[in-house]
């Protein structure tokens, strides 16, 4: 079973779609986008910064508790959409 790689550009590109512009996750997640075009792509970047962000705004969470924005970028971000 090969494992398909996925593109961090897009998977990002997605989420915002469904971050509300007055949650503070928008704003990191958009800044570490827009830096992930200056680094090497062997260098991963991106995915371990979103990752952070993410855990600093949520924590421990129950999924199906969530509004549905979030749902949505979780699923998004763990290849679950």
């Amino acid at each position: 079973m090969s494992k398909i790689s996925r593109n961090f550009t897009e998977v990002v590109i997605k989420m915002l779609s469904y971050i509300p512009n007055d949650d503070p996750l928008k704003e990191p997640v958009k800044k570490i986008l827009e830096k992930s075009g200056y680094k090497a792509p062997e260098l991963k970047y991106g995915w371990e910064e979103v990752q952070e962000c993410l855990i600093n705004r949520f924590g421990v969470i129950k999924i199906d508790e969530q509004e549905e924005w979030i749902k949505k970028c979780l699923n998004i971000w763990t290849n679950n959409e």
